[in-house]
């Protein structure tokens, strides 16, 4: 049922499911670890999605990064391109930032401490075989009273269709980070 609705019309669950506003496809809490992976979140029946990280922890300074996912594996094709800025309170400052041809795309820069940020990321298209975009808006607290802010506006020249995401402190290993994920759907009405 396409909307909009008549009168006399019936919703059924598929309809509910498929056309309203932000549906919850998965969301998942995730302990001193360097990388999640979150698997089977995107499919046909949303075409874009909206995903919000939260780090509650992390283990050192670092960029926080995200991969598409294939099945169980990350995607690292030197594809993604990203550019942006970045800027801080307390600093007149702005930092423009920018790749080509990265093997990763970069979400935000995270403090140790106290260890919190947060990233809105909305993705359009991944599950297609067709590219893939992405539009973020994210900030990390320091220590003192800095809150650093990436917004970020990436591409990933590729068609691959993509099933789901990672994210993980890529360049560093040894770091790990603690928090909530949850992906959404934007209705397809």
């Amino acid at each position: 049922m396409t909307y909009p609705w008549a009168s006399g019309d019936v919703l059924t669950a598929a309809n509910l499911n498929a056309a309203f506003g932000l549906v919850l496809v998965t969301e998942s809490s995730f302990t001193t670890t360097n990388t999640v992976n979150v698997s089977s979140c995107f499919s046909s029946t949303f075409s874009n999605y909206r995903v919000i990280v939260t780090l509650t922890a992390q283990s050192g300074n670092q960029l926080l990064y995200f991969r598409y996912r294939s099945g169980s594996t990350n995607n690292t094709s030197s594809l993604y391109d990203l550019a942006g800025v970045e800027y801080a309170t307390g600093s007149a400052s702005i930092t423009f930032l920018g790749s080509m041809g990265a093997d990763k795309a970069r979400l935000n820069f995270c403090y140790a401490t106290p260890g919190y940020a947060t990233a809105v990321l909305d993705i359009t298209n991944p599950y297609a075989a067709a590219y893939t975009s992405h539009v973020s808006n994210s900030l990390s607290v320091n220590s003192t009273t800095a809150v650093l802010v990436d917004e970020l506006r990436g591409f990933y020249r590729g068609t691959t269709s993509f099933d789901g995401i990672s994210f993980g402190l890529y360049d560093n290993a040894a770091l790990t980070i603690s928090g909530k994920v949850a992906i959404y759907g934007y209705g397809n009405p």
